[in-house]
């Protein structure tokens, strides 16, 4: 039976942590170790999985000067021992047979990573939708890519860090998340997808991500990060260097957020970031030439063009 780690990343949420470390102690497969990294919080989070590592031997707790999210999640990931590893929210849980399903496909189809269907609920734990669209099959070679970089339909399914069983081994260098960002899946996610030889896809709902009214991204209130920025063009830079054939559709999806930042840039949910927004305006525009000339079809590198002099340019040939 290989070891498979899971991480759990944990910072005051003592009302949640029980839920979430219960599930993965109720697990059909036991060969499992447990990494608790408590992230300086301040409530009774940090006691609660102390309790829990003094009730099973497969649980270690680390406790460390709140860093974030990310921080939390590669200090854990430096410190893990199995084949697999699997990332899990503190205030999300799994269905019980999460791990055993997952080890059963990668194990079947050779797999450097399995993505499970997921479940969003509320603060409570009631249900509030079940994520549809999830694509369901193997995917492997020039598929992979194809599909990352030609289909974000899903984007769960596709970007977020947890939902997915990693073989170690083939993902531990590509594995490290930026601290310091929110949407930090966005920065890892194309080196992913870029590494792995064959990905086993399942709609089947595994996780159960709780939706709370305080979360980051919730405060955010649906606008688009800078960090989403930042991370969208570090995208497109990487495309452009080594997977040339998909720099197009990259490009969109870039340029497509950057112009409707910068137009609404004076609304009072961005004027926060503003001063961010134009260094990264900045950044696009200085390298924008080189861009041009990696993209292939004559009216993209029109509009890269265009984005560079007015974000109201790119809009208008859009139209």
């Amino acid at each position: 039976m290989v070891l498979v780690s899971i991480i759990i990343p944990v910072y005051n949420v003592e009302n949640y942590i029980h839920e979430c470390i219960d599930s993965v102690l109720n697990q059909g497969y036991g060969n499992l170790e447990i990494i608790l990294v408590d992230d300086g919080s301040t409530d009774r989070s940090g006691e609660i999985c102390d309790e829990y590592a003094l009730k099973d031997k497969r649980i270690t707790v680390y406790h460390k000067k709140n860093g974030g999210l990310s921080d939390a999640r590669n200090y854990g990931i430096e410190r893990c021992n199995g084949e697999y590893i699997y990332l899990l929210d503190s205030d999300d849980f799994i269905e019980k047979r999460t791990i055993e399903g997952m080890l059963y496909y990668a194990d079947k189809y050779d797999a450097d990573m399995v993505v499970g269907g997921v479940c969003k609920i509320d603060e409570e734990g009631k249900l509030l939708e079940i994520e549809d669209g999830m694509v369901e099959g193997i995917i492997e070679g020039k598929r992979i890519k194809e599909y990352f970089y030609n289909s974000y339909s899903n984007r769960i399914q596709m970007i977020t860090a947890w939902n997915k069983l990693y073989r170690l081994s083939k993902l531990r260098g590509v594995l490290h998340y930026p601290v310091g960002k929110i949407h930090e899946d966005e920065y890892v996610a194309h080196h992913l997808w870029s590494e792995v030889r064959k990905v086993v896809m399942l709609s089947k709902p595994l996780y159960f991500y709780r939706v709370r009214k305080d979360s980051i991204m919730r405060k955010n209130n649906g606008i688009i990060h800078p960090d989403a920025i930042e991370a969208l063009y570090g995208r497109l830079k990487y495309v452009s260097k080594c997977e040339n054939e998909y720099v197009d559709r990259t490009f969109d999806r870039y340029a497509f957020a950057l112009s409707n930042v910068l137009q609404n840039i004076k609304i009072e949910q961005y004027r926060p970031y503003a001063i961010r927004i134009e260094k990264l305006y900045k950044e696009y525009r200085k390298g924008c030439i080189r861009i041009a000339l990696v993209l292939r079809a004559p009216l993209k590198k029109i509009a890269a063009i265009l984005l560079a002099i007015s974000p109201k340019l790119y809009e208008f040939i859009q139209k």
